[in-house]
């Protein structure tokens, strides 16, 4: 009977089935710390449980609202591209700008690409949801033009609104009287507009009710735009009158 104990005590010792599958090793279905992938040998997935960067070409051109283009900004500044959204750190790495476009390696699981040149300043374009692939999309960056967010805050005969008490209401954003945004006053707040003019604006919104009546309007806030990148100013004050 001493000897049966002992054995079993051994074979309980050794069966580690019940615990083999949470243990930590390159294969088995959970990405554990200090691994990028569990899927060795298949995809993008190498037998140590590393991702295999991918080789990508990266397309850029700046360009005009009148349409004109050009691969480099005045005085040929090289480009920084820079790839994101996977799960390694993001890929950064620097091109001649002449060619319009240069190879580099990334994630394989990306979804955004960002150009950027510096002259003056930084002129950027970026493309987010990119499908995966070896050409990237090309990115268009505005020499002309720069993008904002519309903040703003309602106030209805003296007293903070929302747009909660009237769902089609719509908010119009203008620039030098020339309209440069309208959306659903629910969808607008925060939200990026692109291909403003560069240069001196004048700035105003205006909120519509559900039959395209203006019933609140703010006074003009200037701002300066620059071109190629985004530009942030203080929230405008939309009341009625």
């Amino acid at each position: 009977m001493r000897y049966a104990g002992v054995l079993a005590l051994l074979a309980i010792g050794c069966n580690d089935s019940a615990t083999k599958s949470t243990n930590p090793y390159c294969g088995n279905g959970v990405t554990d710390p200090g691994e990028e992938c569990d899927a060795p040998g298949i995809g993008n997935c190498d037998d140590n449980c590393d991702l295999l960067r991918v080789e990508v070409v990266a397309h850029w051109s700046f360009v005009t609202l009148a349409g004109d283009a050009s691969p480099c900004l005045d005085g040929n500044p090289p480009v920084d591209v820079r790839i994101s959204g996977g799960v390694l750190e993001d890929s950064v790495f620097t091109l001649p700008c002449e060619p319009g476009q240069g190879q580099g390696s990334s994630d394989p699981e990306f979804s955004s690409v960002r150009v950027a040149s510096t002259t003056d300043h930084e002129y950027a374009g970026e493309l987010d949801d990119v499908a995966r692939g070896v050409d990237l999309p090309l990115v268009s960056i505005y020499t002309d033009a720069g993008s904002m967010r519309v903040f703003w805050s309602l106030d209805s005969m003296g007293t903070p609104a929302t747009c909660n008490y009237d769902p089609l209401a719509k908010v119009r954003l203008f620039a030098n009287e020339v309209m440069i945004d309208e959306r659903a006053c629910s969808d607008a707040y925060g939200k990026k507009i692109d291909l403003v003019p560069a240069g001196l604006q004048s700035l105003r919104g205006e909120e519509l009710d559900a039959g395209g009546n203006v019933v609140a309007s703010s006074s003009p806030v200037d701002m300066d735009v620059l071109a190629g990148t985004e530009n942030s100013f203080s929230p405008i004050l939309i009341r009625t009158p």
